[in-house]
């Protein structure tokens, strides 16, 4: 019977090319869950095993959740190859809701950055709220950087497609990919 579900499910989303949608899709993961119980509870074993087993999982888990402060909204495990790499598997709002600003502002004192940057943010805060001086990337920016400080969210990474030849100089959590650009002065410093 679970399995029914599962694959109504795969096949209604097999032909999202954004994986915007990936979030609705994680519906069959208690449904698969189900399924290998069932299977589970065919093979008879003793209950401390499987109490084990659980408790074991479970200490795993919150281990690896831990790890992952402050950036727990952008929390995966894992077996999707943690919360660094997420952005390789989800794209908008299930990675960035617009939290990556606070870090986003904090780097930008950090670093003694008062000028305008090129900002290029997924959520629906308004970046000025937190102080911070931007403007959106210009339509030739997408192929071509200028020479200034860049901050990207994961969802516009593909849009800006400088950014797949270059590594980011810095990642503010998982969400906000910073490229500084700047020509930087004769001693290196910027």
């Amino acid at each position: 019977f679970t399995l029914l579900p599962i694959a109504v499910f795969f096949w209604m989303t097999r032909k999202d090319p954004t994986a915007v949608g990936m979030r609705y899709i994680l519906i069959v993961i208690p449904l698969f869950s189900l399924w290998i119980g069932g299977l589970a509870a065919i093979s008879v074993s003793p209950a401390k095993v499987w109490n084990g087993l659980l408790a074991g999982i479970l200490a795993l888990h919150l281990l690896i959740f831990s790890a992952s402060f402050p950036y727990c909204l952008e929390y995966f495990n894992f077996l999707v190859d943690g919360t660094r790499n997420a952005y390789h598997y989800f794209r908008g709002s299930d990675v960035d809701w617009g939290q990556g600003l606070v870090f986003l502002k904090k780097y930008l004192e950090k670093n003694g950055i008062a000028d305008e940057i090129v900002l290029h943010s997924f959520g629906t805060a308004d970046p000025a709220l937190y102080g911070i001086r931007f403007r959106v990337p210009a339509e030739e920016e997408n192929e071509r950087p200028g020479k200034e400080l860049y901050a990207v969210s994961v969802h516009y990474l593909e849009h800006l497609k400088w950014t797949a030849s270059r590594l980011p100089d810095a990642r503010l959590g998982s969400s906000i990919f910073i490229y500084d650009l700047r020509e930087k002065p004769a001693g290196g410093a910027a």
